[in-house]
């Protein structure tokens, strides 16, 4: 009876049923594998960014949603809401409003100006110009607070989905995606 080295010496195997190139296909595989993981790591952003982002798009819409309201609550009484709980109180806006922060449950700042001018205000924890899917010009913000100058619309001429004044300028809204 050989030894076993004798018998792996002769077949070329040092492992059983493995042969040396079975051994060096393995390793290459195991090493394009493992690069392929940390390339995609490094390449995408890292779980708890995306969902900052993700975070930071619904307060976005909700702001949208809310400057939209407040237009055509100007357009129905001639007036700006004096806070988003006059908005909440009526059956018309309450069905579409979300006035809250999606992770401090914190509502939303809703500041009156003169005539038809207002601010809406929210914290956002990423800064839009640096993410990889920006909200659009119109609600582009650093980290932090973030206040928006809007303009409610005079005429319903003047209220069309995805477009709002703000400082005098017409902007008009990147599509949503859902």
């Amino acid at each position: 009876m050989k030894p076993a080295n004798d018998n792996a010496k002769k077949t070329g195997m040092s492992l059983p049923g493995m042969a040396r190139g079975d051994r060096l296909f393995a390793g290459v595989a195991t090493a394009v594998a493992l690069t392929a993981i940390l390339a995609g790591l490094l390449v995408t952003d890292p779980p708890w960014i995306v969902r900052k982002q993700r975070l930071d798009e619904q307060r976005a819409s909700s702001l949208n949603m809310i400057s939209d309201l407040v237009g055509r609550f100007n357009l129905d009484n001639g007036k700006l809401p004096q806070s988003l709980d006059e908005l909440l109180k009526s059956t018309t806006y309450r069905p579409y409003l979300d006035t809250v922060d999606p992770t401090t449950k914190a509502a939303y700042e809703f500041i009156p100006g003169t005539a038809r001018s207002f601010q809406l205000c929210a914290v956002f924890e990423l800064d839009s110009t640096a993410i990889a899917r920006p909200t659009g010009n119109l609600w582009s913000h650093k980290a932090g607070r973030q206040c928006f100058d809007l303009t409610a619309p005079a005429k319903t001429a003047e209220l069309q989905p995805g477009r709002l004044a703000i400082n005098g300028k017409t902007t008009t809204l990147p599509p949503r995606d859902w």
